[in-house]
This record gives C-alpha cells, sequence and structure tokens, in this order.
C-alpha cells in the first residue's frame, strides 16, 4: 500500500507538470501567433458574435422592423411576388436598402423630423399627437418609392395621404409642411374647402386620425418626395407596435446607432486584416 500510494503521489506529480507544460505551451502559442493569424481570428471571432447585427446593415427598414416584431406584417407590403397584382406592383418601387430608397436607415432616420413638426402643428392647433405606426411607415416607404418616379398617388393602400415634391428639411421654410400646412390653411380659411385644393391640410389637422407614418425618398426623378400617411386605427394587420414619436426616436436610433458601431468596429477589424496581410 505504502509503495502504490508513493507511485500515485509520482503519477499525480507527473500529471500536474503536464498540464503546467501544456499551458505554457498554449500561452507560447498564442504569445508568438503571426500578426495574419490574430487578425483572422480577430475578424472571425467578431463575425460569429454580431452576424445578426451585420446581416441587418444591408436590410435597411426591414432589420428595423423584424427588430421590433413587426417583420412579418411590413415584409408584405414589401413583397413583389404577392397574389394581389397592385401591391406587387408598388413594391416593385422599393430597393429596400439602398441610398437613396425611402427604407435606407438614413432616410428612415430623417423621417423623424417631419413626424415631431407635424404633431407640433397638431399641438398648436390643440389636437392630440399622432403615435407612430411601424405599419404606416412601412406603407409610407412604399409609397414614396412610388412618388421618386409617379406624380400623384398609387391608391394601394386604404389611408389619408399627402405627397409633395421637391420639398427641404423639416422644420425649415423649405419643410413640405409650408404647402401642406401653411398655404393651404390660408385657403382654406380663406373659404376654399375642397379637398382637392385644400386635402393635406385636412389631413393634417383631422381631429380622428390617431396614427401616422412618414417617409422620405431622395434623388428621385422628381428630387426628394415626401409622403405621410394618416389613419383613425389600424386594421386587419397581426403584427403592429405604435410608439409615441418619441418613443420612436429611442427605439430607431438606439437601433441605429448600435448598427453604425457594429459596422465601424466590422471595418476596423476589415482593415487590420489588410494591413496584416500585407
Amino acid at each position: 500500500i505504502t509503495s502504490l500510494n508513493s507511485q500515485i503521489n509520482t503519477a499525480q506529480n507527473e500529471v500536474n507538470q503536464a498540464q503546467s507544460d501544456y499551458d505554457k505551451a498554449l500561452n507560447d502559442y498564442n504569445s508568438i501567433m503571426s500578426p495574419l493569424d490574430q487578425a483572422k481570428k480577430n475578424l472571425a471571432d467578431f463575425e460569429a458574435k454580431y452576424t445578426t447585427d451585420l446581416n441587418r446593415l444591408e436590410t435597411g427598414s426591414k432589420g428595423y422592423f423584424d427588430s421590433i416584431g413587426v417583420g412579418a406584417s411590413t415584409d408584405r407590403i414589401f413583397d413583389k411576388n404577392s397574389s394581389n397584382a397592385a401591391k406587387a406592383g408598388l413594391a416593385s418601387y422599393t430597393n429596400m436598402g439602398q441610398k437613396d430608397d425611402a427604407t435606407s436607415l438614413e432616410n428612415m432616420q430623417a423621417s423623424i423630423a417631419y413626424l415631431k413638426e407635424c404633431n407640433e402643428i397638431r399641438k398648436k392647433e390643440g389636437l392630440s399627437e399622432l403615435k407612430v405606426s411601424a405599419w404606416l411607415m412601412a406603407v409610407a416607404q412604399a409609397n414614396a418609392n412610388h412618388a421618386k418616379t409617379n406624380i400623384g398617388h398609387a391608391g394601394v393602400y386604404a389611408t389619408g395621404e399627402n405627397l409633395a415634391w421637391g420639398y427641404g428639411e423639416a422644420n425649415t421654410s423649405g419643410s413640405p409642411y409650408r404647402g401642406w400646412y401653411d398655404e393651404e390653411k390660408a385657403e382654406y380659411l380663406a373659404g376654399n374647402h375642397k379637398f382637392s385644393d385644400t386635402g393635406h391640410y385636412q389631413n393634417i389637422v383631422e381631429k380622428q386620425y390617431t396614427v401616422t407614418g412618414f417617409a422620405v425618398g431622395t434623388n428621385g426623378q422628381f428630387s426628394t418626395a415626401h409622403c405621410q400617411e394618416f389613419l383613425d386605427e389600424v386594421t386587419d394587420v397581426n403584427h403592429e407596435v405604435q410608439m409615441t414619436v418619441s418613443e420612436f426616436e429611442q427605439s430607431f436610433n438606439s437601433y441605429y446607432n448600435n448598427l453604425k458601431s457594429v459596422d465601424s468596429q466590422h471595418k476596423a477589424l476589415q482593415d487590420a486584416l489588410k494591413n496584416a496581410s500585407s
């Protein structure tokens, strides 16, 4: 027994020494890993960790809608193979997530300022503020893309809709609200209540409307196209999220800034790999 215990102790010491040797060898290997191997590993580890975010960088508004759980309903708006010919036709004008498309994250972010301006107008008129409907945001994007090459309403969805071409930034002399609201209100107060002449103003101040969506399509055939949708309620939509403008701004900017951060880090790691390869 004494002899066997001695052998056990000797064997355990050998195991401990082997583990120590292994740990040292691994540490030495990691410390002498070439800059190229290390750059490859860093990039691969990052891409594995942020696969979802990296994939969403190219999906524009679809990625955001998916992130808040409404993709099942908004995807149908952009379905170019829809069995409904009118909806498929409207969807054909969208290039999801591409530069200047209304679904680009940059243009979606730009829509927030117009949503704010609209609610400031409604507050001034003594009206309740409109909430942002995710479904109406998608409808507005589809219609804004259509408006980039067409002067007129597509008329696919039953909503109140304001369109404008060639206007500029929100809260400036070039804002579409200068025409939709300022000019048409003056005409309305002067006695012209024809919807064909003052309908944009009437949509903005309609008491029954509770939700809205806004989209901006840049560099279209007729310069920038602005589109705003209005409804009293969203019906027949299984997946819908509604937020105040402030809640939408916080939600979208959090999503957008996170993706921009991931994109920036990813590009830095790609550059590091390129430099190491050189």
